[in-house]
């Protein structure tokens, strides 16, 4: 961080272009931390857990996420919108935003349940999927994630993402060398959820202040309900085309 900020001072980058510049850098080390750890400790589960095992790991991930979409409500970019432009007012967008998909993320979690009492008849495979749809409520801290975009400070959250790729990793490590079943693989991969999503909170209170101050407010959540349900449509939509083949297999 040092370097870049020497050579951002001999080019006499400032203001805006600065931030912007950092925001990049930031983002492109996450995304190589990432990639690089993903691949690395990717490889080694799925030789660990074989065909059958790594298969049923991937589907019941791909089967979370199909309702995902549901639990997000297409509200990210909605809310980072609304931050921008009302500064003034993130602690009722932060706040109605988060109860929303909390609420949204309980109702997924039983319409998953309903689904798999439905449809699946495996008693393994729905306490896997059970396990890893509790990610669904962790993602709602996301909000945190979306503040932090909105006012171009990228920077703590990449950090928080590289911690959380980081420790995700050595746990999963410890799993290969401890010869841990499948359900242990997916409790570590909903872990990382809690792991970012504390990492969120904690940079929060730290640069801007305690979450307590977050309030509901019924206009923001009629606005946000109201534009972000385009976006809950599209995304489904491309959802489903990402994933469908997943579960099909």
């Amino acid at each position: 961080m040092k370097l870049l900020d020497k050579i951002l001072n001999k080019t006499k980058i400032s203001g805006n272009r600065r931030k912007v510049v950092k925001n990049v850098y930031w983002a492109v080390m996450g995304k190589v931390v990432n990639i690089v750890c993903g691949l690395l400790v990717g490889v080694m589960v799925a030789r660990y857990l074989g065909p059958e095992q790594f298969g049923l790991m991937n589907y019941v991930i791909s089967y979370v996420m199909l309702f995902s979409v549901f639990a997000k409500f297409g509200m990210e970019n909605i809310a980072i919108r609304e931050l921008a432009r009302n500064h003034d007012q993130k602690d009722s967008i932060l706040g109605t935003a988060f109860l929303i998909r909390v609420v949204f993320a309980l109702i997924t979690v039983l319409l998953i349940l309903g689904t798999l009492w439905k449809f699946e008849s495996d008693t393994k495979t729905t306490v896997l999927v059970m396990v890893y749809s509790v990610s669904l409520i962790l993602t709602s801290l996301d909000v945190i994630r979306q503040y932090f975009t909105s006012i171009v400070m990228n920077e703590y959250v990449v950090k928080t993402e590289i911690s959380r790729t980081l420790i995700g990793s050595l746990i999963k490590g410890i799993l290969l060398f401890s010869h841990c079943s499948l359900i242990w693989f997916i409790v570590a991969s909903t872990l990382e959820f809690a792991l970012i999503g504390g990492g969120f909170v904690f940079a929060y209170r730290k640069l801007v202040g305690p979450l307590s101050a977050w309030k509901f407010d019924v206009s923001v959540a009629r606005m946000l309900i109201r534009e972000s349900f385009p976006m809950l449509l599209s995304g489904t939509a491309l959802l489903i085309y990402q994933k469908v083949d997943a579960i099909m297999i």
